[in-house]
């Protein structure tokens, strides 16, 4: 199997259960966190082992074994590597799920998200309330005005970064 060959066009090959095979995590997973650690992670690269394991609080041994294919890190453990590696770590790993394209989000657009996280949430909520009876009534107002106030907040936080911005 070709390691950097993305996924999407090993489908049709692949055997076994299900789109991925019959073990995803081994026939996917494996080789693509194993390609984006040994691309930044060890002697020569971005980070030696110590210093990725020092970043992320991921033991060196742990590390080793996601670059030699022969374990992948808990989604907790992985977040915190894409989160301390370059860009392009993540990108490698997505490649393999026929995605790319990853960047570091700016504050103003990691608040962005948030806010539309949070709107989607109280939207939802109402929906819920009205569902029941056509009606918001004070019980359940006093479950969606604590989303909202969250929601008032992080409207705040945006909008004074995206005033800073356009300054």
């Amino acid at each position: 199997m070709n390691e950097v060959e993305p996924i999407n066009a090993r489908l049709g090959r692949e055997s076994g259960r299900g789109i991925y095979g019959a073990n995803p995590l081994k026939n996917v997973a494996y080789p693509a966190i194993g390609q984006a650690t040994r691309a930044f992670i060890g002697r020569g690269k971005m980070y030696s082992q110590s210093e990725a394991s020092e970043l992320t609080d991921i033991p060196v041994k742990e590390i080793q074994k996601y670059r030699s294919g022969e374990a992948t890190p808990s989604l907790d453990k992985l977040l915190r590597l894409c989160a301390e590696m370059p860009p392009e770590f993540t990108d490698i790993i997505l490649f393999h799920a026929g995605l790319g394209g990853v960047r570091r989000l700016s504050d103003g657009e990691a608040c962005g998200l948030e806010l539309n996280a949070e709107a989607a949430q109280i939207v939802a909520m109402i929906a819920m309330c009205l569902a029941d009876d056509g009606i918001i009534d004070h019980r359940e107002t006093q479950s969606i005005v604590p989303s909202v106030r969250r929601l008032r907040s992080i409207c705040d936080d945006f909008l004074n970064k995206a005033g800073k911005a356009a300054a």
